[in-house]
């Protein structure tokens, strides 16, 4: 699936210097600006799940 987002400059600059940054570790091998966005959603999953269910029981 491919989604778009629209991100303000500063916030698109920061995701491609962490992807960057990441990438010179050694710790992913491109500079991949979906995968720091996929790490994000993966380590912050319970909260977003838990807002879900918040809504969905009002």
């Amino acid at each position: 699936m491919t989604t778009s987002l629209v991100l303000p400059p500063d916030q698109a600059r920061i995701l491609k210097q962490v992807a960057a940054i990441r990438m010179m570790r050694g710790s992913m091998q491109t500079a991949s600006v979906s995968e720091v966005i996929r790490q994000l959603i993966s380590e912050n999953e319970p909260a977003l799940r838990a807002e879900i269910a918040r809504e969905q029981t009002v």
